[in-house]
């Protein structure tokens, strides 16, 4: 497949196809790995996990190599928000499919906790623009440096609106992650760029997501969860898209493109 993929000129690339073409690798794989680690004993899992953090760091430096350019690139002149609201439109309708084996239409429908879904759906639409922005401005490996402070913020969160415990090693953790965000910042030394704010508010923001996720509780049915979010972002992204009436409308086998990555989005 991989060698299929990589034998056409694509204008973009190269001749190096850019990792989302890789996404089906995973469903092939998938399955052998999932027998592969039930039948594994203590030690053959920590060797695979071992394994697994040495393909992380390498995959993570090729990938921000160049600022990113290995796969983070604009095809065929789609804006971001275009890309959103057209892969919502094929996501929505494979989500509604689903439902019956995701918690039901109806139970999702008469949720009591509507305006925490919106809220959550709307940090979702705001995180989504920062981050692009943070890309454009900063490129991946600092974006995705800053962006993971967003676990710490969890946690401070936690203890204000979910009453949690914290233990000494968990504060440890967290002091170490803000010194490292001060130390990639270096304020005082360098002009804080205004997207490095951005991604810092957007960590805040995934933060806030995930006390509300908390907040909404587990009995809640799973198609809820992304029911409003896709309803909610599809509607934001679709303003955003046609409100000058410039919007570029896939075309011919984009839109199949389109569909593809929405099947995949909903596997994830």
């Amino acid at each position: 497949y991989l060698l299929l993929v990589s034998a056409y000129y694509m204008w973009w690339g190269g001749w190096s196809a850019p990792a989302r073409f890789a996404v089906p690798v995973l469903l092939m794989l998938g399955l052998p790995a999932a027998v592969f680690w039930s039948r594994q004993r203590t030690a053959g899992k920590a060797m695979a996990l071992a394994a697994l953090g040495v393909t992380v760091l390498v995959t993570a430096s090729l990938a921000t190599a160049d600022s990113g350019r290995l796969f983070f690139n604009d095809r065929d002149g789609f804006a971001p928000p275009e890309i959103a609201f057209f892969l919502q439109l094929f996501y929505l309708p494979l989500l509604l499919a689903l439902s019956p084996w995701i918690g039901g239409l109806r139970a999702a429908l008469r949720t009591d906790k509507l305006w925490l879904h919106v809220l959550r759906a709307l940090c979702g639409v705001v995180i989504f623009f920062m981050m692009i922005n943070g890309f454009k401005q900063l490129g991946l490996a600092l974006s995705y440096t800053l962006i993971f402070v967003g676990p710490f913020f969890a946690a401070l969160l936690s203890i204000v609106f979910l009453g949690e415990r914290v233990g000494i090693y968990r504060w440890l953790s967290m002091a170490g992650g803000f010194i490292g965000i001060l130390v990639v910042l270096r304020p005082g030394i360098e002009q804080l760029h205004p997207a490095a704010l951005g991604i810092l508010f957007a960590a805040l923001l995934f933060a806030v997501s995930t006390i509300i996720a908390r907040k909404i509780g587990e009995e809640e049915p799973l198609l809820a969860f992304s029911l409003f979010g896709s309803v909610i972002s599809m509607q934001a992204y679709g303003v955003i898209t046609f409100w000058d009436g410039e919007a570029m409308i896939p075309k011919g086998g984009q839109w199949g493109l389109f569909a593809l990555i929405a099947v995949f989005h909903v596997a994830a």
